[in-house]
């Protein structure tokens, strides 16, 4: 059988809607490949894919809740959530509460196995914020959600693979917020997700924090007193890493795979 994935609407006054359609019919292959389940409001992701696409509403699904007899794994289907009904308006604390609630609804079914994976469409986290929701972002509500403590925002593409020490944070804080543990934590992670991709060279590096890596620590010694030892130590456990690098020559350097 066919995965089942399914994409939260994100928030309903924003451009969660519009991305969904586009992106949907813009890969007509991707029905072969998956089945597509879509968390949100009916009539707010039909009006979508009726202004965005070609794709009618009768060519979509509409479901009352998940179930192998009730989902279609060749065609779009829609989670219709009544009590979840928004109309397009500004930014607000119930366009807030409803996206969080889409993505709880996600990671419910995901944890159920009820779908394979989850893709979230855009939040706005001062609607989160005006609703009352703790959370900063999605990193942070998709962890606790499904009872993750080890964890990290990530970037993927077949070139570049990167990893976030820092998310959700102030440039002020950022070297407050950095620590020795935290970013071996974050480079055993990377190596760990390389492993899974079956990836031959598990290359990482590390990149400094401060201008030129701090330059021997006339321009910050987070490089010397905290980054560094972090590096030593996951290379003690065997793990091909390297740095800190300056920022600017390192992403050079990955893309010309260096």
């Amino acid at each position: 059988m066919k995965p089942l994935i399914a994409i939260t609407a994100g928030d309903l006054t924003g451009i969660g809607p519009e991305i969904i359609a586009k992106s949907l019919s813009a890969n007509p292959g991707l029905l072969k490949k998956a089945g597509f389940l879509l968390i949100g409001s009916k009539s707010v992701l039909l009006a979508g894919f009726k202004k965005y696409t070609r794709i009618k509403a009768d060519e979509i699904n509409i479901i009352k809740k998940v179930g192998d007899d009730v989902v279609s794994y060749s065609d779009i289907n829609i989670l219709d959530c009544p009590e979840f009904e928004v109309s397009a308006a500004n930014i607000n604390s119930k366009s807030g509460i409803l996206s969080y609630k889409f993505v709880e609804t996600a990671v419910k079914l995901v944890l159920a196995k009820k779908v394979s994976a989850v893709v979230t469409a855009p939040i706005n986290k001062n609607s989160w914020q005006q609703a009352g929701i703790k959370f900063p972002g999605h990193t942070e509500a998709l962890a606790q959600l499904s009872h993750c403590t080890n964890y990290a925002m990530a970037f993927y593409s077949k070139k570049l693979k990167v990893i976030l020490e820092t998310i959700h944070c102030p440039l002020s804080r950022v070297s407050e917020k950095i620590s020795t543990d935290s970013i071996y934590n974050k480079i055993m992670l990377a190596d760990n997700f390389l492993r899974q991709l079956k990836n031959k060279s598990r290359k990482i590096a590390v990149a400094g924090l401060n201008p030129h890596a701090g330059e021997s620590g006339l321009m910050g010694r987070e490089e010397i007193e905290i980054i560094a030892p972090a590096i030593n130590k996951a290379g003690q456990q065997g793990i091909q890493v390297q740095g800190p690098i300056p920022a600017d020559t390192l992403f050079y350097r990955a893309v010309a795979e260096k």
